[in-house]
């Protein structure tokens, strides 16, 4: 079942868009829930109880749908959970960058934008559920996806860094690349292969990492880097 939340005080609004979405999903595939607030939002994902996308308003009570996502992604340290942003006003785009949201929608939203963002994002999470298969030794290991940050290349081995801490395996990055090619993975130096989706702040020379690493990119690959960044945000990233 694909989760999504709609965040918006204007209760309209929010029937109509929920309408919008049941309307073309007649098998029962996705299920809705309604917010509000940023606030009660928040305090829902903070309960484990996770979405796969968010249409969020802007101009919230309360806290507003900048200040929401925001906490979505620093405080609850959620980047898995993808945000399309809605509003009535296209001056806010540009504050939205380090929410890392999939798109904004400017309102009247119409239903087929609506059903583009839910298919995009449904292709996204199928990816995020995959596995990444590693082997030490005898024993083999599975790690979903969603849950890599980066992969760091140290002579013969591979370290691995996800949600839960590290791990090393022998192996080449460069076969790593090839096992998870078409996933949402850039090699940014020499060394690193990272998820963009556990970017927390990109910067021209670096980025930094949901767990507060900071990643150099290096020099050759910044404007690169750059522009991968610039069309994942806009969700037309080709790996």
């Amino acid at each position: 079942m694909f989760q999504i939340a709609i965040c918006d005080d204007d209760r309209k609004f929010c029937s109509q868009l929920e309408t919008m979405i049941l309307e073309y999903y007649k098998t029962g595939d996705v299920e809705i829930e309604i917010f509000e607030t940023g606030e009660n939002l928040c305090k829902k994902i903070k309960g484990n109880n996770l979405f796969d996308l968010i249409f969020l308003d802007i101009e919230l009570i309360g806290i507003n749908g900048v200040e929401t996502g925001l906490k979505i992604r620093n405080e609850l340290r959620n980047e898995i959970t993808q945000i399309v942003y809605i509003s009535w006003k296209e001056d806010y785009y540009k504050l939205l960058f380090e929410v890392r949201p999939n798109n904004f929608l400017l309102k009247p939203i119409v239903q087929e934008d609506v059903i583009c963002e839910i298919e995009k994002a449904k292709r996204l999470a199928n990816k995020f559920n995959q596995a990444f298969i590693y082997k030490k030794s005898y024993d083999t290991y599975k790690v979903f996806v969603k849950d890599i940050l980066y992969f760091e290349s140290r002579d013969k081995k591979i370290r691995i860094v996800t949600v839960n801490g590290e791990d090393f395996f022998y192996d080449r990055l460069e076969h790593v690349m090839d096992t998870l090619q078409g996933l949402t993975f850039y090699k940014i130096h020499k060394s690193y292969y990272v998820n963009l989706s556990h970017v927390f702040v990109f910067r021209y020379e670096a980025l930094q990492m949901s767990n507060g690493e900071v990643l150099g990119i290096s020099q050759s690959k910044r404007k690169e880097v750059r522009a991968k960044q610039l069309a994942f945000f806009e969700g037309e990233y080709h790996y």
